[in-house]
């Protein structure tokens, strides 16, 4: 139970991410598959920040294997209750920032609460609209993506969106829910690695680092041709 729920805490990102449907059957089909209310915030925190969720999601190896230093600037993109936030914050600290992205109001109030109790003041959380994702240009070091790609609907438009807020030489770093994987979204919603990397391939990006060190999620990172 806690991680179907914690899978539908990701729906948060979905909201995000999300094109317009191309009817209104699709519409109606995507909200009931994706969209979920985020009115008791703290049931989410407690399975999307849990203890159980580090066992698996291994969150200190992905930071590793992000290879940040002082002073990058990251986007968390669909960032939720800044699971990946909070810790990304440490690492460029000082010098650096991380700013995560949202549409849903509720994470984004919770993600700013949650920096200020822990005393981050290179942590902010930014509301965002399905339609209006537009993020500074060439402000990124890193742009950060966990368990949202298989949500966007227009997805090579959305890469490459993302590559404006990028810094010349900057990277996309994506992790999503493998096909074969025992938990995640419905699998007629997961994205194969292989159909990922075709989809930056085509939207501008070259792979740079494809690792398995996760049981359940694949580690992608790009940089633009």
């Amino acid at each position: 139970m806690d991680r179907k729920l914690y899978t539908a805490g990701f729906v948060c990102a979905a909201c995000l991410l999300c094109a317009v449907a191309q009817s209104c059957a699709k519409e109606e089909r995507l909200h009931s598959e994706r969209h979920h209310s985020f009115s008791d915030i703290s049931k989410y925190v407690t399975r999307m920040d849990g203890p159980k969720r580090d066992a698996w999601q291994k969150p200190e190896k992905i930071i590793a294997m992000m290879k940040l230093k002082k002073g990058d600037h990251v986007a968390d993109v669909g960032a939720g209750t800044g699971y990946f936030s909070r810790r990304i914050a440490k690492v460029v600290a000082p010098g650096g920032t991380v700013t995560a992205y949202d549409t849903e109001k509720n994470m984004v109030a919770y993600m700013r609460q949650d920096a200020g109790k822990r005393g981050f003041t290179n942590y902010f959380a930014e509301l965002v609209t399905v339609k209006d994702q537009v993020y500074p240009a060439g402000r990124f070091d890193v742009m950060f993506l966990c368990n949202v790609y298989h949500h966007v609907d227009d997805r090579i438009s959305f890469v490459r969106n993302m590559g404006k807020g990028l810094k010349q030489g900057g990277r996309i770093i994506l992790l999503d829910h493998k096909y074969n994987a025992p938990y995640g979204p419905p699998k007629h919603l997961r994205i194969p690695k292989k159909q990922a990397i075709t989809e930056f391939n085509n939207a501008g990006f070259v792979l740079v680092k494809d690792e398995d060190f996760l049981p359940e999620q694949y580690y992608l990172e790009f940089r633009a041709k």
